[in-house]
């Protein structure tokens, strides 16, 4: 990737997770911006591509230099604002990354392993433990790794989810599609055991995901 990137390039991925970013940052220094997106659904559906916007569509970007964040400010904040994304941009890269994945772990692992829609798992009180018992011990795991994560906030923001919410994750695991499952539970799961803190309940829902939908 060398050649095409230059030293004023700005790479800005917006996976979920948290290893890709630490591997750019390491390769490309303060080139790499952390990014996640929020309330904007995007998928295929046969030959089509499917928008769904939630009304609070949300870019968070995030970068230790100060050169890198007045360029973001400048140059990408009003074009993305034009299109009706909030963008935010902050100077913490770790601290985006981990509340979104905190959540993610939480809701993507409840759906797949339940194969439901949020709204359907919020109703049962056996996967709703589950989620929060995950929520619990990503936080910690979070914290571990020098980010402080509030539970009741990554709750409030799970139960403002449309009850019909379904995560690509689930989307694809049922269509048999290439998932993120390794790149969001896994990455916490290593990341706990890297620490010396449990990942019990998140590693319970790998598990059951891989025996759901015959996973190696």
């Amino acid at each position: 990737m060398y050649p095409l990137i230059g030293s004023n390039v700005l790479i800005i991925p917006l996976q979920n997770g948290i290893e890709h970013y630490e591997i750019l940052e390491g390769r490309f220094g303060k080139n790499a911006v952390a990014g996640t997106i929020g309330g904007l659904e995007v998928y295929k559906s046969g030959k089509k591509l499917v928008w769904r916007r939630s009304g609070n569509e949300h870019i968070n970007l995030a970068s230790r230099d100060n050169a890198a964040r007045r360029r973001l400010s400048r140059e990408l904040r009003p074009i993305l604002n034009s299109t009706g994304i909030k963008t935010s941009i902050g100077n913490d890269p770790k601290k985006i990354l981990w509340e979104k994945l905190v959540r993610m772990c939480a809701i993507v692992g409840v759906c797949a392993a339940s194969g439901l829609p949020i709204g359907k798992v919020l109703q049962d009180n056996g996967w709703k433990n589950s989620l929060v018992k995950a929520l619990k011990a990503a936080t910690e795991i979070a914290k571990a790794d020098g980010t402080s994560v509030s539970v009741s906030n990554a709750l409030s923001a799970i139960l403002a989810l449309s009850p019909k919410f379904e995560p690509s994750l689930l989307k694809d695991l049922k269509r048999k599609k290439p998932n993120e499952l390794d790149a969001i539970l896994g990455a916490v799961v290593r990341r706990g055991e890297k620490l010396g803190v449990g990942a019990g309940p998140i590693a319970e829902l790998i598990l059951k995901i891989k025996k759901k939908y015959k996973l190696k």
